[in-house]
């Protein structure tokens, strides 16, 4: 026995680690019906972008494989869906669209990971963020998202691409000059940019409201935009049927977020709010 007692050891080890993998709940492999999705929305049919994103985080490895795709609108379609499922893997995986050979992908991955991954966005963006500034890039998001990388290669990025004379637009939105992101995305005070009466640099400010920092300038936003009445219809921001927004109201809401206050009146991303509600809001949010 003494003899056999090393293969005897090595049976029930064995054993012991097959029982214990039996005991393991065991996750479906998804990867041939992320396939079956895909195609589908390849073909126009049926519900594939609702089915991959029920699979949850199993489904991101095989969705990622489509960033590679000969098809440039599959490819938006995969950085569409991981910007979806928003996910910590979900914005890790949409990394590789920052340098897509279609600059428009590149562009709606960079604004797909400012919308989506702010709060967490994966360090290996950084490197393709600054290309993509290098690059002359026109989308904001790219700009802003270089923000939480700080350091010498970013900031000879955002310098090279504080040299381009076309303005930029954060996702979509009105164009503002590049100056204004940048200073945004180098996370110091703002000053007299956010005094700005242009209508346009104040709703791209409250679009990256979450990269703005100082409490000051955050004093002064509150103070000057809820009282700013012009209408901003067709300018991307939220309306009502047959009621223009206005800015306050815009201003009103993004603040309340930014400032995780909670009203004592409903916030509905569709109605103009009272003066008094509008005084209250100043009041309550970033008093000076």
């Amino acid at each position: 026995m003494i003899v056999y007692a090393p293969i005897l050891r090595i049976i029930l080890a064995a054993a012991a680690l097959s029982s214990l993998a039996c005991a393991q709940p065991k996750t479906p492999a998804k990867g041939n019906e992320v396939d079956q999705a895909f195609e589908a929305m390849r073909a126009g049919r049926g519900t594939g972008f609702e089915k991959v994103l029920s699979m949850g985080d199993a489904a991101v490895p095989a969705t990622a494989r489509y960033l590679k795709d000969r098809d440039s609108s599959m490819r938006s379609q995969a950085v569409a869906v991981l910007a979806s499922m928003g996910t910590p893997a979900a914005c890790e995986a949409m990394v590789p669209g920052l340098e897509d050979a279609s600059p428009d992908n590149r562009d709606r991955t960079a604004a797909a990971l400012y919308r989506k991954c702010l709060n967490h966005p994966p360090a290996s963006a950084a490197r393709p963020l600054r290309a993509l500034l290098r690059q002359g890039t026109s989308e904001a998001a790219a700009f802003l998202l270089l923000g939480h990388f700080p350091g010498a290669e970013s900031d000879a990025a955002l310098d090279i691409a504080s040299k381009q004379r076309k303005p930029v637009r954060l996702e979509g939105g009105l164009p503002v000059p590049a100056a204004i992101a940048i200073a945004v995305a180098s996370g110091k005070e703002l000053g007299p940019l956010v005094r700005t009466e242009a209508l346009p640099e104040r709703l791209f400010l409250l679009s990256a409201l979450p990269m703005i920092r100082a409490p000051k300038d955050l004093s002064n936003m509150a103070a000057g935009y809820l009282d700013d009445i012009r209408e901003i219809e067709d300018t991307g921001m939220p309306s009502g049927a047959g009621t223009k927004r206005r800015l306050c109201d815009a201003a009103l809401e993004a603040l309340a977020k930014r400032a995780d206050w909670k009203p004592p009146f409903e916030l509905d991303g569709i109605r103009r709010y009272s003066d008094e509600e509008r005084r209250q809001a100043k009041a309550a949010l970033f008093p000076r």
